[in-house]
């Protein structure tokens, strides 16, 4: 029993992990995103997500 416990548990905190990373992850990548559509802009080249 403590042995399934303990595997939950682990389980749970790995999720956790998970999740904040994302959380985090995720306002960078539209940063990053917002940033080369600015850039293309200014460039005057069209949105190309290939150019990535």
């Amino acid at each position: 029993m403590a042995n399934e416990t303990s595997a939950i548990y682990n389980r749970v905190v790995q999720l956790y992990k998970a999740r904040d990373e994302a959380r985090r992850k995720y306002p960078k990548d539209q940063q990053l995103q917002k940033l080369d559509v600015i850039n293309c802009l200014t460039n005057g080249e069209e949105d190309d997500e290939d150019a990535i």
